[in-house]
């Protein structure tokens, strides 16, 4: 099924990439000392009293737990349409699977900054590392799957 957007004609499985693509986008450029805002899809200063007093008594269900999750569930919804993607076999569907790999690479600087900005909760940076190791491992297993990957 298609979709008319603007003068482009989207089906949804690349509705669904762009969608990726653009999350793994947005957590990439966490930068130290920032926070995700779920519910308005920005970011935001930590080193705000303006941020504390919103998170605290405003956000709707805003916490570093949710963060945590929101990463968790892009990345993993990522390797999954990667890897959709790079099993055809032709050079449109290779493009978007190296696309996406690169996008969750990419990912990694921002899930690194977050450790930065919370580095005094050790449990909730332990989670994030372990994350970062997990999102390495499956790389690796995606490149010997896919041997002729360029990323």
């Amino acid at each position: 099924m298609e979709k008319k957007e603007g003068n482009f004609l989207i089906d949804y499985s690349e509705k669904t990439v762009h969608e990726v693509i653009s999350k793994l986008q947005f957590i990439s450029q966490v930068k130290n000392g920032e926070k995700l805002d779920l519910y308005s899809l920005q970011i935001v200063s930590a080193d705000s009293w303006v941020t504390s007093a919103y998170r605290t008594f405003l956000s709707r269900g805003e916490s570093r737990a949710n963060s945590l999750e929101f990463a968790r569930t892009v990345i993993n919804q990522a390797f999954g349409l990667a890897c959709t993607y790079l099993e055809k076999d032709d050079d449109y569907n290779t493009n978007i699977g190296e696309i996406i790999i690169r996008s969750i690479i990419g990912s990694k600087k921002g899930l690194k900054c977050m450790t930065e900005t919370y580095k005094l909760d050790r449990l909730f940076v332990s989670e994030i590392q372990s994350l970062i190791l997990i999102l390495d491992s499956k790389i690796e297993d995606v490149k010997r799957k896919f041997p002729n990957l360029r990323i």
